[in-house]
């Protein structure tokens, strides 16, 4: 094997290898968020560097299908968890 490839197989195992250790590193919190905005119950996972980005992240993939549109949206975001679960 030539030199050059030699060194681009080690280069790419250093590269997937780095990836995978940052996205291990920032997935420490996993939860559950259920929302209940005008009459619905939805619920929504997410991972996190922290419990709160997990959860603000959880609680945006919830209110994504019970909101339409901006406005609701941002209501929806802001109204308090029905219920929150730890997974993991």
């Amino acid at each position: 094997m030539k030199k050059a490839a030699i060194i681009g197989v080690i280069c790419v195992a250093l590269l997937a290898a780095a990836i995978y250790f940052s996205m291990s590193s920032q997935a420490a919190y996993r939860v559950e968020v259920c929302v209940e905005f005008r009459g619905q119950t939805a619920c929504g996972k997410a991972s996190g560097a922290s419990e709160k980005g997990a959860q603000r992240a959880a609680t945006g993939i919830a209110c994504s299908s019970l909101a339409s549109g901006v406005t609701d949206s941002m209501a929806c975001d802001q109204t308090p968890p029905k219920s929150v679960r730890s997974l993991k």
